[in-house]
């Protein structure tokens, strides 16, 4: 995350949900695109870490990612 907005996030931490949830629109579009599969559910799971090397405060999320096509 760009050091500009860190600051952001740090004071209003109910945004990290907002993160999630825009990474999870993202991930799921580009697996449709990707895959073909225009109904395809993702299904993620994240961990939001916020801390970084020597406990700066560096938001970001980790994860891995499936897409389930529809019957």
């Amino acid at each position: 995350m760009p050091r500009l907005i860190r600051k952001l996030f740090q004071r209003n931490r109910a945004l990290l949900d907002d993160l999630y949830h825009a990474a999870h629109l993202a991930i799921t579009a580009w697996l449709r695109d990707r895959t073909g599969c225009a109904t395809g559910q993702s299904g993620l799971v994240v961990a939001v870490q916020t801390f970084g090397d020597f406990l700066f405060w560096h938001p970001r999320l980790f994860g891995a990612d499936a897409l389930r096509g529809a019957t």
